[in-house]
């Protein structure tokens, strides 16, 4: 009765809705995995149809940071994948971006969001065991980097809503 309540609220996000589940099997079960995506489509306006990676990674960014703790982070990057998801297929739904446009915003969000994950990782890993360090060739001690190396269609900014990450990992 919420969600009829709100629809009869919102007449604007009929449309939508129909659109999704007449055009999409996918983002339609997507959607229904995720009811809280609903406000996302309330404020679907005033959503930008594209998004570079810095604006993306600042949105993140500014959320992530009034949270408090790891799990609040995690949940908070969840949220913030679902909600650009739903707006990226919306729009792809709608002919308001392109194939390349499409693929670009599903590859941006995926970099953003591998980005933060690995930051957070880093931090737990130092957090709980120290900087990793290696030796060099004169026994010297050095913090060990790390770099993510996307391959195939994310490597190429290709991404479509069934790929799957190929990534490398190189330390």
């Amino acid at each position: 009765t919420t969600l009829y309540a709100l629809i009869s609220e919102n007449p604007g996000v009929v449309e939508p809705l129909v659109q999704l589940f007449g055009s999409s099997q996918y983002l339609a079960g997507y959607f229904l995995n995720h009811p809280e995506l609903m406000d996302m489509l309330l404020r679907r306006g005033q959503s930008s149809i594209i998004k570079s990676k810095t604006e993306m990674r600042k949105e993140l960014g500014e959320e992530l940071v009034a949270a408090e703790g790891l799990e609040e982070e995690l949940d908070i990057m969840r949220r913030f994948r679902n909600e650009e998801f739903l707006r990226i297929g919306i729009h792809k739904l709608g002919h308001n971006l392109s194939l390349e446009e499409f693929s670009f915003e599903l590859s941006a969000l995926a970099e953003v969001t591998m980005g933060y994950a690995l930051f957070l990782a880093q931090r737990e890993v130092r957090r709980k065991y120290g900087s990793p360090l290696w030796v060099g060739e004169n026994g010297e001690k050095r913090e060990s980097s790390i770099i993510v190396m996307g391959m195939g269609k994310l490597g190429g900014e290709e991404l479509s809503f069934h790929s799957d990450l190929d990534i490398i990992f190189i330390y």
